[in-house]
C-alpha cells in the first residue's frame, strides 16, 4: 500500500509544481518593486515612473527589479512547460509572456537622469519586448474566454484582457501616475497567471 500511496503522493506534487514555481517568481518580483526604489535614484517615483525605469540602464540597484522580471517570467515559462498537454495554446501564449518579461531583463530601458549614459538601441528593443509582454498577456486572456475550453463569463480574464489595452493608454493620458497604473496591471496579471496554474481549481477552468 505504501508504495502506490507514495506514487499518488509523487504525483499531486507534480501537479503543483507549476502554481508553486509561478507563486515564488510572483513573490519575488513583488519584493523586488518594493525594495528596489528605496535604493535607486531620489527623483524615482513609484507612482510617476514605471517598473522599467526602476531597472533603467546605470541606474542604482537596477538589478534588483532585472532580477524580479527574470524570476517572474522565467517561472511562467517553467510552469508552461511543465503543463504545456493542459492547454496548449493558452500555455503557449503565457510561455510567450514570460520569454518577453525575460527580454525586459535582457535589454533596459533609458535612464530616467538624462546625465547619465543610454544605449538607445537597447532602450528600443526593451520597449519592443514590453509590447510583447502585453501582447502575450492579451493573447493568454483572449484565449481563456475564447479560446479552446474557454469561459465567455471568466471575469478575471476579461479584466486583464481589458487592462492590457485600457491601461497602456491611460498611462499615457496620465503621465503623474505612470507606475501606478503598470503596478495595478502588473497585479491583474499575477492574480490570473497564478490562477492559471493552481491545480485543485475545477478541471473546465484549467482546459
Amino acid at each position: 500500500m505504501a508504495g502506490p500511496a507514495r506514487g499518488g503522493q509523487n504525483e499531486a506534487m507534480i501537479r503543483k509544481m507549476p502554481a508553486i514555481a509561478v507563486g515564488a517568481g510572483v513573490t519575488a518580483i513583488v519584493v523586488a518593486m518594493l525594495v528596489a526604489p528605496y535604493l535607486s535614484l531620489p527623483i524615482y517615483s513609484s507612482m510617476a515612473h514605471s517598473t522599467s525605469e526602476l531597472a533603467g540602464q546605470n541606474m542604482p540597484a537596477a538589478w534588483i527589479m532585472r532580477a524580479g522580471f527574470l524570476a517572474y517570467g522565467g517561472s511562467v515559462v517553467l510552469a508552461g512547460g511543465l503543463s504545456l498537454a493542459a492547454c496548449p495554446p493558452r500555455r503557449a501564449a503565457l510561455i510567450g509572456f514570460g520569454l518577453a518579461m525575460i527580454a525586459t531583463a535582457v535589454w533596459s530601458t533609458a535612464p530616467i537622469d538624462p546625465g547619465l549614459p543610454a544605449d538607445m538601441v537597447e532602450d528600443r528593443l526593451h520597449s519592443i519586448a514590453s509590447g510583447a509582454v502585453g501582447a502575450a498577456f492579451a493573447m493568454a486572456c483572449a484565449l481563456a474566454l475564447f479560446g479552446p475550453g474557454g469561459r465567455g463569463g471568466d471575469g478575471l480574464a476579461w479584466l486583464g484582457l481589458l487592462s492590457s489595452v485600457v491601461i497602456p493608454l491611460a498611462m499615457g493620458g496620465l503621465p503623474d501616475f505612470r507606475g501606478l497604473l503598470q503596478r495595478g496591471m502588473f497585479a491583474i496579471s499575477f492574480a490570473f497567471v497564478l490562477r492559471e496554474f493552481i491545480p485543485w481549481r475545477p478541471a473546465r477552468w484549467r482546459r
